[in-house]
């Protein structure tokens, strides 16, 4: 999951958009995350933060997708996009 869908408009480079959470069945602690689809380069993961790389033009583009996989201690993967 991603606590927050949405991000202000101008905020300077690394403003967070929202932190990321996995649930796994197996209850396995450890997650990584990474972007294996940035929308322009517009975004960056830290930890389990999505951040931004610089400000964001809401009259150039309004929505961005972005795909994020998690991988758990077992190397299991998932992933979604937000």
């Amino acid at each position: 999951t991603l606590s927050n869908l949405s991000v202000g408009e101008n905020l300077s480079a690394g403003a967070v958009v929202g932190t990321l959470a996995t649930t796994d069945a197996n209850q396995t602690s450890g997650f990584t995350y990474t972007l294996l689809s940035n929308s322009g380069g517009l975004f960056t993961i830290s930890g389990n933060q999505i951040v931004t790389t610089g400000p964001l033009d809401y009259e150039a583009l309004a929505t961005h997708t972005i795909q994020v996989r998690t991988t758990d201690a077992g190397g299991l993967t998932f992933d979604q996009n937000f």
